[in-house]
Parts: C-alpha cells; sequence; structure tokens
C-alpha cells in the first residue's frame, strides 16, 4: 500500500476524513487551486518502518496537507457548503463577461445577416408545421367519435385523405426548410471560424517579440483552430437550435393554454426550480469548457514542443519520461472532461425524472378532466404532445444555454489575444525611405520582459559609421544578440534612444526599418517550399513577382550557394518544412541569398557562417567585402569565431556589466595582451566553460565588472572616438 493510502487511512481513523477525500486531494489540479482555496496546511511524514504515519503542525483540523509521492504538497479540504459554493461561481467575475463576449462574437457574423435571416425564415416555417401536428392528431381522434364511417369525416372542410395529403405536402415542406437552414447556418458558421482565425492570426502578427515570450505555440495554436471551432458552432448550429427550441416551447405553452389553461396552471409550478438550476448549470459548464480549453492548449503545446525536439528526446533516450509528460497533460484533459460529463449527467438526468413527473401528472390530471367533460379525447392527445415538445425544448434551450456558454468559455480564450496591446506600435510611423546605414546607441537600458529583475544593458552606447564592417563580441548571454533584436524592433528599450541616420528608430514604422535590414540568424529559419520561393522571400510581393531568376542566381551566387547546381531540380527543389531537407550550412547559405537579394543598407549577421567549412566562409568573406565597399553596406557580425571577428575594421567587446568595456580595430586590439578581447578569445577551456555556466553568477560578475572598469579606465579615449581607416561615404541608398 502507497503512502498516500496510508496517510489516508490514519487521517479517517482520528479526523474522520476518508481514504476518498485524500485520493482526490491528490489529484494535480487542486495544486492549482490551492493558493486560492486553502489556508493551512498538515505536513505529514511517514514513519520509518513505513507502516504508519504520523500528522505534525496540525492547527484547527479543518483543512490537512499530505506529500504526495512526487514530494509535492497538496492540500485536503473541508467540503464547502452549498451556500459557499454557489457564493464562489456568483464571485467569478469572469461569468458576468458571457453575455459581452457573446455580443462581440454576433458583431464579428453580422456581415452574414442576410443569410441569417433567410435561415430564420426557413426556421420559422419548419417549426409552424410541427407545431401543428399535436393540434391535427386532435381533431382526427375527435373526429372519429363524431363520425360513423371515414368517408363521412369532415376536418375543415376537408375529407381525410385530403388533409393527410394536404398534412404529408407541408411536412415535406418543412424537412425541405429544415435542410436548407441546416446548410445556410454551416455557411455562416463557417464564414463566421474564417473570420475568428484571420481576425486571430492577424493580431497574433502584429504583437511584439514579449508577447511570444508570455504565450507558447501550442496554445496559440488551440486557440487558433479548437477555440475558433468550438465559437463558431456556439454561435451558429446553436444558435439556430436555440431559436428553434424557443419558437416551440413559446408555441406548444401557447397551445397549452388554449386546450387547458387550469392544467397549464398546474404545469408552470414546475418552471422556476428548472429555470434556476439551470442558470447554475450554465455557469458551471463555462467554467468546465474554460478549463477544457486551457488543457487542451497545454497538451497542444507540450505535443508541438516535443515533436520540434524529437532529435534531442531520441539522443538523450528520453522518449519515456517525455511520454510520460504528454500523459500527465491526457490525465489532466480526462479529468476534466470527467467533471464536463458529470455536471452534464446530473443535470439532464434531473431534468428527466422533473419531465417525467410532470407528464406522469398530466396524464393523471387530464384523464380527470376528459371524464367531467372539460376535454376532449383528442384535446388530451394533443396536449400530452405538446407537453412533450414543451420538455424537448426545454431540454434543448438548456443544452442551447450549455453550448453558449462553452463558447463563451472559448471566446474569452480568443478576446483574451486579440485584446492584448503590443508594446510596440506595428502600424503607425514615419515611413524610413532612404538609409546611409549610420546606427547610434546612446544610454539605451534593457530587460527583458519575462525577466525584470535581470538587466540586459545599462547605458549602452556606441556609434557605427555608415559602410562600417563592425563585429560585437563578448562572453554568452551577454546581450549580443539582443542589440540586434532591439535594431529590429523585436523589443523596445527601457530606456535611452536607437538611432538610425541621426532619428529616433521608433519615428519610424516598425514595417519600414526591418525592410532596411538584412538579417541572417545562426539557425535560419526557412518556410517550406523551393529554393527560389525562400531567396524571394526577402523582397516584397510586388518586387519578388518582377524578379527573375537572374536575380535569384545572382544571390545565390554570392552567398556561395552551388550545391544548388547539383541538385535535381535545382532552384525547383524543395527544401522540406523549415529546411529539414538541407543541412545546416545549406540553410545559412539559401537564408543569406535571402537577405543579399533585397540589398540592404544594413546587414547583421548573427554567427551566420558558423555551420560553414572554412573554404565555404572565407568565400563569403570576401564576396561580403565587396559588397560592403562597393555598395556601402553597413555590416553588423555577432561571432565567436575568430576567422569571422578578424575580417572586421572594427569591434566593439560587450562587458558582463552591459556596456561597451572595449572598442577599436582588430589588429590593435588582438596585439595587445592586455585587451579584453585578447583575453576573451585566448581563455583556455576551463575558463571559457566557467563563463558559460556562471553567466547569473553575481560574484563572477562582480569579479569581471571590475575588469571592464579597469579596461573603461585604460581605454576611455578608444570608446570615444573609436579609429576608422575606411572613408565615410555619404551616398544615400534607397531601400526595397
Amino acid at each position: 500500500m502507497s503512502a498516500w493510502k496510508k496517510a489516508g487511512i490514519s487521517i479517517n481513523k482520528y479526523f474522520a476524513i476518508s481514504a476518498k477525500t485524500v485520493t482526490k486531494a491528490l489529484k494535480p489540479e487542486l495544486e492549482t487551486k490551492a493558493a486560492r482555496r486553502y489556508i493551512t496546511e498538515v505536513k505529514v511524514q511517514q514513519i520509518k518502518n513505513g507502516e504508519t504515519v504520523k500528522v505534525t503542525d496540525l492547527t484547527s483540523g479543518k483543512d490537512l496537507t499530505l506529500d504526495d509521492e512526487d514530494g509535492r504538497s497538496v492540500a485536503i479540504p473541508k467540503r464547502k457548503s452549498w451556500k459557499e459554493r454557489w457564493l464562489d461561481i456568483s464571485a467569478d467575475d469572469s461569468n458576468t463577461a458571457t453575455f459581452t463576449e457573446v455580443w462581440r462574437l454576433l458583431k464579428l457574423a453580422r456581415k452574414d445577416l442576410p443569410l441569417f435571416t433567410l435561415a430564420m425564415v426557413l426556421l420559422t416555417l419548419s417549426a409552424a408545421i410541427i407545431m401543428a401536428l399535436p393540434k391535427v392528431t386532435g381533431l382526427i381522434l375527435d373526429a372519429t367519435k363524431n363520425f360513423t364511417t371515414l368517408e363521412d369525416i369532415d376536418i375543415y372542410g376537408f375529407s381525410l385523405d385530403d388533409f393527410l395529403y394536404i398534412m404529408g405536402g407541408l411536412l415535406l415542406l418543412s424537412t425541405a426548410a429544415t435542410f436548407s437552414r441546416i446548410i445556410l447556418m454551416r455557411i455562416i458558421g463557417e464564414n463566421l471560424v474564417s473570420r475568428l482565425r484571420s481576425t486571430f492570426m492577424k493580431k497574433i502578427y502584429l504583437q511584439d517579440m514579449a508577447f511570444y515570450d508570455n504565450n507558447k505555440v501550442g496554445d496559440l495554436i488551440s486557440r487558433l483552430s479548437s477555440d475558433a471551432y468550438v465559437v463558431s458552432k456556439s454561435i451558429t448550429q446553436n444558435a439556430s437550435d436555440g431559436i428553434k427550441h424557443s419558437l416551440i416551447l413559446a408555441s406548444s405553452l401557447t397551445m397549452m393554454f388554449v386546450l387547458s389553461p387550469n392544467l397549464s396552471l398546474v404545469m408552470l409550478a414546475f418552471a422556476p426550480p428548472l429555470l434556476f438550476f439551470s442558470y447554475l448549470y450554465g455557469l458551471k459548464i463555462r467554467s468546465l469548457s474554460r478549463q477544457l480549453q486551457q488543457a487542451t492548449g497545454a497538451l497542444t503545446k507540450v505535443s508541438e514542443q516535443q515533436l520540434n525536439s524529437i532529435r534531442t528526446i531520441q539522443s538523450f533516450t528520453a522518449e519515456v519520461k517525455e511520454l510520460h509528460r504528454y500523459n500527465s497533460r491526457i490525465r489532466d484533459v480526462w479529468r476534466i472532461s470527467y467533471k464536463d460529463a458529470v455536471t452534464n449527467a446530473t443535470f439532464f438526468g434531473s431534468t428527466g425524472i422533473l419531465g417525467n413527473v410532470t407528464f406522469l401528472l398530466t396524464l393523471g390530471l387530464g384523464t380527470r378532466f376528459v371524464l367531467n367533460g372539460s376535454m376532449s379525447v383528442g384535446d388530451l392527445t394533443a396536449y400530452l404532445i405538446y407537453t412533450e415538445y414543451c420538455g424537448s425544448a426545454t431540454f434543448g434551450i438548456s443544452n442551447f444555454y450549455t453550448e453558449l456558454f462553452k463558447g463563451a468559455g472559448a471566446a474569452s480564450r480568443l478576446f483574451e489575444m486579440l485584446d492584448i496591446r503590443p508594446s510596440i506600435d506595428p502600424i503607425h510611423g514615419h515611413r524610413l525611405v532612404i538609409c546611409k546605414g549610420h546606427i547610434r546607441f546612446e544610454n539605451v537600458g534593457f530587460t527583458y520582459p519575462t525577466r525584470p529583475d535581470n538587466p540586459i544593458f545599462k547605458n549602452l552606447s556606441f556609434d557605427i559609421p555608415t559602410g562600417s564592417n563592425v563585429c560585437i563580441v563578448g562572453p554568452s548571454g551577454r546581450g549580443k544578440s539582443t542589440i540586434a533584436s532591439l535594431l529590429l524592433r523585436f523589443y523596445k528599450p527601457t530606456s535611452g534612444k536607437i538611432l538610425i541616420d541621426g532619428h529616433d528608430v521608433e519615428d519610424f514604422s516598425v514595417h519600414s526599418v526591418r525592410q532596411t535590414f538584412g538579417f541572417v540568424q545562426q539557425e535560419p529559419v526557412l518556410i517550406e517550399g523551393t529554393i527560389d520561393e525562400n531567396i524571394r522571400y526577402g523582397l516584397p510581393n510586388n518586387i519578388a513577382r518582377r524578379t527573375t531568376r537572374a536575380d535569384v542566381e545572382w544571390a545565390a551566387q554570392k552567398a556561395n550557394c552551388d550545391f544548388v547546381y547539383t541538385l535535381p531540380e535545382g532552384f525547383n527543389t524543395n527544401i522540406g518544412p523549415r529546411g529539414s531537407l538541407l543541412s545546416g550550412g545549406q540553410r545559412q547559405k539559401v537564408a543569406l541569398a535571402r537577405c543579399l537579394i533585397k540589398e540592404p543598407p544594413i546587414l547583421i549577421l548573427d554567427e551566420a557562417t558558423s555551420a560553414l567549412d572554412g573554404k565555404s566562409e572565407a568565400a563569403i568573406n570576401e564576396t561580403l567585402e565587396r559588397l560592403m565597399r562597393v555598395g556601402n553596406m553597413t555590416t553588423i557580425s555577432i561571432a565567436h569565431r575568430l576567422s569571422t571577428i578578424e575580417r572586421c575594421d572594427d569591434i566593439l567587446v560587450l562587458g558582463y556589466d552591459g556596456t561597451i568595456v572595449e572598442q577599436g580595430k582588430f589588429r590593435d586590439l588582438w596585439a595587445d595582451q592586455n585587451s579584453r578581447l585578447w583575453k576573451l578569445l585566448n581563455t583556455t577551456p576551463n575558463h571559457k566553460r566557467r563563463s558559460d555556466d556562471n553567466d547569473n553568477d553575481e560574484e563572477y560578475r562582480r569579479k569581471h565588472q571590475g575588469q571592464d572598469q579597469s579596461q573603461d579606465q585604460s581605454q576611455g579615449q578608444q570608446q570615444q572616438s573609436p579609429p576608422h581607416d575606411k572613408p565615410k561615404a555619404e551616398q544615400s541608398r534607397a531601400t526595397v
């Protein structure tokens, strides 16, 4: 017997809390609620002999805790009263937003108002025909009592056969109307889900990188796919069914009062409790729906991470570990689905009992009314059918209410994303038409939004003149790639300014700034398609359509993409998802060609040649040097390899304090064995490993910050005005 079961038995013995309660307390979902719902905790420790447990630190005895088999502290709550649970549901602020969310969804569907109106006309027609059937049945039954032969039966001036033919035609018309309504509502639903997904995706594209740091891709995919579908179904098909059942319910009640007012008043006594429990049921279903969508999103996120990391998982033989993690998320979804099923079964089972009681009561009282002559047999039969219609419509409305709250729960997750405003305005700003490539950082400070207590830069300042070939070096994790992210406006500096040609980069629109740059990462991401399509991807659509194959081949040649000519299909070769059919070096070459074809005024290379062999790197470096001198291109390289660093004219060395601790020409810094650059590139393997592993170690940082400050004092002038032997060119360059 496991420790927690022993704990459950022990607690049951002294505090009358059952083992079943302990089992429930160990469920993972309670951990997330513990901080909000439970206050006291009691430690349950197992005695060495493994046979019994002891409870320590007991306070009131109302709430207990124990450690499960994974060592997690889990609360065991006292069962709340119905009043406390009702107050919890009523106090949930999310419930008040339900109809606001539904109204926002209806506004998205207003473009399909003509189709929806036509669907409602067809719905009304079919409902009206269906509602006539009970009355017709009653008329036929009463006619058999009043007439001796079938030929004598007269119903509204029609014989029985003619009347049945007419009703058959009307029923066919009702079927056709229902058929057309279902198709129209499906079209409206697909239009709505397409509009929702398009709006959601557009909003996602406008977000800055801080948004993606806080929201995992798997969860976004879940919102984009399953949540959007649930919302669409709730508003279209479910709304149609809800209106249909409302019409049937209203018509049934009206006909019931027409046939027997006294009997109908008795039946209405069951309505208030049904409506009350339906309201509570709807609130509970909305909460469960949101939990289910969140759990599904977490499951999608885990699966997306694992499938993207399949090589790493298999190389570390971590399949079992990852499968356990995935199965844990599956269990979360199963538990919430089980709660949803129990809630549905409880509600519909209870209302089913209520409906059966209503039917039996109607039959009993109606029989007495027939015997005393206040109702005919036909009227009682019609009344009973209308009662069934009324019960069926009530169930339908309850289901509509359920689906509506499910849709509201899914909609809240969508609108949660749609309402997020990016910190960087993605639309407005002046257009950067002409860029010379002069870059300047003035006292820039930056902290990642996900790590507000760990500043990356403090008063970072440097100047990169037009046409410069600059390399940024420094210890791992000290913000070299962050400089590129700030230049591309993926993030917003927390202080200071970034200037391009003397103008604050925030004055320009995000798109025009990014079109000015060419950016190649260490692990470039290619789109699924051909090599030709990937190289053209660097151009706006209007220019890409006018670009010839010769232009593509020129860019490929400059990026040393000789391997393309050895492929059977050449530039039309499909490279697979994310370029998976190419090697790492080939992907880097294609990514570089993608940048070079747009001839950007500023080129950023973030370890862009790290996967290349020496010969390929030398060829690409020679091409880049020629382009820089002929085209006056400003190049910023981020590198650790000496072969990349030594080809640059000027070097910026980042220190551990987030500032430039050294700046100058490579040959001067490399010749000085006391320079920060020389020490950084000539550290022993042990020291290099220590610098990589201790970026967050405060003592280690203080030690190196002292070195940084001493270097600052010895090379203060060098930081102020770095020497450049390349003449400054003032020729303007238009971006693509």
